[in-house]
This record gives structure tokens, C-alpha cells and sequence, in this order.
């Protein structure tokens, strides 16, 4: 969590510390660059919050169930 959250102010923090000041919202994403890059910073933006939240139900966990030493059913030998 402590990644994603750090990594999540690092995208939204410039962008609402520029609202004071009169930039818009899509200044601030830096609409400047084109529109694709807006785009890809948005979806950028939206999968960390996915992640985040993703990362918080039972299926995000059992992979680390099975307990040290043991190998996935799938792993042959």
C-alpha cells in the first residue's frame, strides 16, 4: 500500500497545488504536451487508484496462502 499511496501524491499533488493559483484542471495535467499525453497520465492516474483497491480483496492475497516452501499445483517435478 505504502508504494501506491506515495506513488498516487506524486500524481495528484502537483496537480491540485496548481488550483490555487488559477491553473485549470487540464493545465495542470499538463494538457500543454498534447492530448495524448493527457490521456496516458489519466489512465495512469486511474489504474494506481484500481491497484490500490484491487490490492485490498481476499483473491489479492492467496497467492501468499500456501505458506513458505511450497510450490503453485501448476509446477511439476
Amino acid at each position: 500500500m505504502g508504494l501506491g499511496v506515495v506513488g498516487l501524491g506524486t500524481l495528484v499533488v502537483p496537480i491540485v497545488a496548481a488550483l490555487p493559483d488559477g491553473t485549470g484542471v487540464l493545465a495542470a495535467m499538463g494538457y500543454e504536451h498534447g492530448l495524448l499525453y493527457l490521456v496516458v497520465r489519466a489512465a495512469h492516474i486511474a489504474s494506481v487508484v484500481a491497484a490500490l483497491v484491487l490490492s485490498f480483496t481476499p483473491a489479492a492475497g492467496r497467492g501468499f496462502a500456501r505458506g513458505p516452501g511450497t510450490r503453485p499445483s501448476s509446477v511439476s517435478g
